[in-house]
């Protein structure tokens, strides 16, 4: 397996089991509106969308290329 397609499938499992706790996670009082209600489909999807892609791109690759650059030999 590359380099690149493990920085993917590992990326990809950490938002998995964010969104898995994020929808696990019990609501305080039971009463409040969510997101996608109070903002719409096409709002909420957009904002989770680049939120999901900002995030990925400029956090979590870089951190993710930086660890596996960490454990190669001297090079060139």
């Amino acid at each position: 397996m590359s380099n690149l397609t493990l920085n993917i499938t590992i990326t990809g499992l950490i938002i998995a089991i964010f969104l898995l706790l994020a929808r696990l996670s019990p609501e305080p009082g039971g009463a409040r509106i969510g997101f996608f209600r109070r903002n719409g489909w096409i709002v909420g999807g957009y904002l989770a969308i680049a939120v999901g892609f900002w995030a990925i791109f400029t956090i979590i690759m870089p951190m993710i290329f930086m660890v596996d650059l960490s454990f190669h030999g001297k090079l060139p």
